[in-house]
């Protein structure tokens, strides 16, 4: 994982490319190189350390060759402006029940679903008071969660959420009789890393269950983009298995980008309304190239809506020609691969001067395979995928330039290795899954969050009721 950003592993420049700092920057530099000693050149044409103008974005200093396979390359970073440290980020988190009516007699599950978006592992401590108006199930907390009957109150203490995780924190609660409909407010309160939030949900409790009602909610199994994750057009279709206990009739479809100015951080491309539901989903991605992830809710007739999780998330990576990256600017793509896959991109300038970097997963730098020719001069890397993961290769814009990327193979989590494996259920599932089990600090990555669930804007209001409906929908999730 990332140490604090003044000792990140970032981007490697080419050798007399950037002009030195200003002294004050000296300093600085002399301590690092002791505490992070610098190998010894491998080849008498071995570059010299290079410096960054503070103009820059997140760019390094470190040599270009003498690094094995999988060597972390020691940095000095100077962002302007300076971001928080890597960290966790419990920001997506949430709060949801298992049916948004309870009638007597009747049990529901509570979930605090804590989703770690974050640069680093969280160490969380969760408490929830129930409500007087719902009886809590002795013994029914999962994960350690410890009831107090005095406070009516759960506790979690020191809940470990890796990177990228979903960790469940769940129990049960039986209604209590009541004469008239009544809202009931749950809410779990979450502090981690100095900062304290709440999360809710919310269920009304009815005196009896009307005849055909239906109280519980879809569940998405998995969404994937079209049928590998480099993509050289914006059209795609986008796969999505989701069930339900009578059926999934409506879904609602975001897009976000990993926009990397004024600094990395992911942002909304477009959302979809609430449209009908389709396995298979015709969608146009943005118009610029770079890494899109994608996310789905969807909805029944009864208006009961599902949540934002891992498994309604997937990535991709749009390579359009003739692009362009302005000066300093960076377009980051992902791609996910089995390991033991040979890889092969190029990078081909067409006006200005653009370059080529690839990380593979744990952040570790992968040797330099490019031309050093400055101007229009081609950038090629070949390697073998020593684990699997997402690859993140990084178009960098020396000066503004217009080039050409190629990456293959495609990559994603229906190709090359996947090509034996079930493209539907279950498979679909653990491979999607799989591509977010692996996702860690990549450089540009650590700004913004791994995924955009950490900073998306609450999940939408649910499906607007036909016309002369009288149903109330109320909101499960509010973030």
């Amino acid at each position: 994982m990332y140490t604090p950003y003044l000792q990140q592993r970032s981007l490697a420049l080419r050798r007399g490319r950037l002009p030195l700092l200003i002294l004050a920057l000296v300093l600085v530099l002399a301590v690092l190189l002791v505490a992070h000693p610098l190998p010894g050149p491998t080849t008498a044409s071995a570059p010299a350390i290079t410096l960054l103008d503070l103009g820059k974005l997140p760019l390094s200093f470190a040599p270009n060759v003498g690094h094995a396979p999988g060597t972390p390359m020691s940095t000095l970073v100077i962002p302007t402006p300076p971001p928080p440290p890597p960290g966790p980020n419990l920001a997506g988190s949430y709060k949801s029940a298992s049916q948004h009516t309870l009638a007597p007699g009747e049990v529901l599950t509570y979930t605090i679903r804590l989703h770690n978006s974050g640069t680093a592992g969280a160490v969380a401590d969760v408490t929830d008071q129930v409500p007087a108006e719902v009886n809590y199930v002795i013994g029914s907390a999962t994960e350690g969660g410890v009831y107090d009957p005095a406070t009516r109150t759960l506790s979690w203490i020191s809940v470990t959420v890796p990177v990228t995780a979903d960790v469940p924190l769940s129990f049960v609660v039986t209604a209590t009789a009541v004469v008239t409909p009544t809202v009931v407010t749950n809410t779990a309160t979450i502090t981690t890393d100095g900062d304290s939030f709440d999360r809710h949900a919310w269920v009304l409790l009815v005196p009896e269950r009307p005849p055909d009602s239906d109280p519980i909610p879809p569940v998405v199994h998995s969404l994937t983009i079209d049928e590998q994750d480099v993509l050289t057009s914006p059209a795609v279709t986008l796969h999505i298995s989701a069930t339900d206990n009578i059926s999934v009739t409506m879904m609602y479809l975001r897009e976000w980008q990993l926009a990397t100015t004024p600094w990395p951080h992911w942002e909304i491309v477009r959302s979809s309304g609430w449209v009908p539901y389709q396995a298979d989903y015709p969608w146009t991605l943005g118009p610029e190239s770079g890494t899109r992830f994608v996310g789905v809710w969807v909805a029944d007739d009864a208006h009961n809506t599902s949540w934002l999780d891992r498994r309604s998330l997937d990535f991709a990576s749009l390579l359009l020609p003739e692009e362009t990256v302005d000066k300093g600017g960076m377009v980051p793509h992902l791609v996910y691969y089995e390991a033991g896959v040979d890889v092969s991109a190029v990078l081909t300038p067409t006006i200005g001067d653009a370059d080529l970097y690839v990380w593979y997963p744990g952040n570790f730098f992968l040797p330099d395979q490019k031309s050093t020719l400055p101007g229009t001069a081609t950038d090629a890397v070949n390697f073998t995928t020593p684990r699997a993961g997402p690859y993140l290769f990084l178009v960098y814009g020396y000066e503004a330039s217009t080039y050409n990327l190629s990456i293959t193979p495609g990559g994603g989590p229906r190709a090359g290795g996947m090509a034996g494996a079930q493209v539907g259920g279950t498979g679909r599932l653990q491979m999607a899954s799989a591509k977010l089990d692996e996702l860690t600090s990549e450089p540009v990555l650590t700004w913004s969050g791994l995924d955009p669930m950490g900073d998306s804007a609450n999940a939408p209001a649910g499906p607007p009721a036909a016309p002369g409906s009288f149903t109330i929908y109320l909101p499960m999730i509010i973030k």
